[in-house]
């Protein structure tokens, strides 16, 4: 257990608890999908404890924005707080979707485990984008927004309404991803 003073924040304080959002955003979606793999409803279960530790970390990287730390342009810190806010709309959307699985103890397929593992791609690659931006990475992460979009709606056409109200899920995660890479592009122009 580390406790650190944070009242004295600065540029390399607000990076840091950046990537720490990032970091657990990611982690709750691979227990999420490691949860559906292993049909573990009790890893599902810690998906609202974690959504509530991003909301922290969020709501402390909003506080250093409102005082200006870093010093970003006005534009900038908008951008920012909406990466933020759009971070935070994710671990919302699993919160949801996990309390929804836990209610109905909702199994999935192969195919739709599948297309979990796809938003996980997607999440990583916007992940690594975020933080080394390379305008290659906006055009396969447009290939893979594509290619899942495709598939997820085939497959809710094959699958239990139940099991299609976690697939639908994956598609608001994939569009929030889409707002952020646009921010990510105004924020590297």
């Amino acid at each position: 257990c580390l406790i650190k003073d944070v009242s004295q924040s600065s540029e390399k304080e607000f990076n840091s608890m950046l990537n720490r959002v990032f970091l657990v955003t990611i982690d709750t979606f691979n227990d999420f999908l490691k949860g559906f793999k292993e049909k573990d409803f009790d890893l599902i279960s810690t998906i609202e404890e974690k959504h509530d530790v991003i909301t922290k970390f969020v709501s402390y990287c909003m506080r250093l924005l409102s005082k200006n730390i870093p010093k970003y342009t006005h534009s900038k810190n908008l951008e920012m707080y909406h990466t933020l806010a759009s971070l935070d709309s994710i671990a919302d959307v699993l919160k949801y979707t996990s309390r929804d699985v836990m209610e109905q103890k909702i199994v999935l397929t192969k195919k739709s485990i599948s297309l979990l593992e796809a938003v996980s791609k997607i999440i990583n690659l916007y992940y690594s984008l975020f933080f080394k931006y390379d305008y290659q990475k906006v055009i396969d992460f447009n290939k893979g927004r594509y290619v899942l979009l495709k598939d997820t709606g085939k497959h809710t056409k094959e699958i239990s309404s139940l099991e299609s109200l976690v697939v639908s899920k994956l598609e608001n995660i994939v569009e929030i991803i889409n707002d952020l890479c646009k921010s990510t592009i105004s924020l590297n122009l």
